[in-house]
């Protein structure tokens, strides 16, 4: 429900949101007075079990329909949202909506009454950002552009994903388990690759994300519940593979850019990384409101 109350300064969300489209609009009731606003979210990677068994049991009918299926997407985007901390979160939203992030191009295509924001202005998304030789897109605002880049890295996973791929096209249709039990089953014919259970994870969500998994969903007496399968895009991958075409494949593995770079997987597994605790000070009391994120997402690992 709507509330008439334009200087809203803080919105957090304690949990994860069940969709990117839920998060815009709760989010958006921050700072509707031209004022800023700080979007918070605290989160922990078993909210989107929580939620999808939610959902899975609000389904009365016999077979999955397309709405769940639409549903479990939303929620699986939303996740990948919160646990993205490479890419300024203002594109991300607009990525996620279709439009085009990069305001020196947008401005050409936006028909507006109000004055529109010159390229690279705080808040509005730009190439290059504080570095003018940097191809990345940059707001200034959220904490993505402001702060993670020192917190974690993106490993190249491109074996990895391999590795992933052959085992869901070699197990086919006939394969019928849950992503835990395929993270296990992976993990153990693979674990000379070093790989805890949540980066394989992270590995096969990346893969979800970008096309390369696709998720079913199945049923039976007992639960109904999601399902990873090979799809075309990743068929062509494992095809590319092996004909020798080799592709990158990054992923944010939650290790520490200090662990990655020593390769200390066992120290970064055992201490869950966490963004620097935001205070939630009055913002009367602070010297520079403007100076803050606008979006901050706060993961407990």
């Amino acid at each position: 429900m709507g509330i008439d109350k334009p200087d809203v300064r803080q919105v957090v969300h304690f949990g994860m949101p069940r969709s990117v489209e839920a998060y815009m609009q709760e989010s958006g009731r921050a700072g509707r007075d031209g004022g800023p606003g700080i979007c918070l979210v605290l989160f922990t990677k078993m909210d989107r079990s929580t939620a999808e068994k939610s959902i899975f049991l609000g389904n009365p009918l016999p077979q999955p329909s397309p709405s769940l299926y639409r549903s479990l997407m939303r929620l699986q985007s939303v996740f990948q949202y919160c646990r993205q901390r490479h890419h300024c979160r203002r594109a991300q939203l607009l990525e996620y909506l279709g439009e085009e992030p990069c305001t020196a191009v947008a401005i050409t295509r936006i028909c507006s009454s109000q004055c529109l924001p010159a390229a690279g202005a705080p808040g509005f998304c730009a190439v290059g950002g504080s570095s003018s030789s940097s191809s990345r897109l940059w707001c200034g605002r959220c904490d993505n552009c402001c702060s993670a880049a020192t917190l974690s890295c993106q490993e190249e996973v491109s074996k990895e994903l391999t590795q992933l791929l052959r085992f869901l096209s070699g197990a086919g249709s006939a394969y019928q388990c849950g992503r835990t039990e395929l993270i296990k089953c992976v993990r153990s014919a693979n674990l000379s690759s070093g790989r805890t259970a949540d980066q394989w994870q992270r590995v096969l969500d990346a893969a979800v994300h970008q096309g390369l998994v696709r998720l079913d969903i199945k049923s039976n007496r007992n639960a109904t519940y999601a399902v990873a399968v090979s799809s075309d895009d990743g068929r062509c991958w494992l095809q590319e593979w092996d004909e020798g075409t080799r592709r990158t494949f990054l992923v944010d593995l939650g290790r520490s850019t200090a662990a990655a770079a020593h390769g200390d997987a066992t120290a970064a597994a055992a201490a869950p990384q966490r963004l620097a605790p935001v205070s939630l000070t009055p913002l009367a009391s602070i010297a520079d409101p403007d100076s803050l994120p606008v979006f901050e997402i706060l993961p407990s690992q």
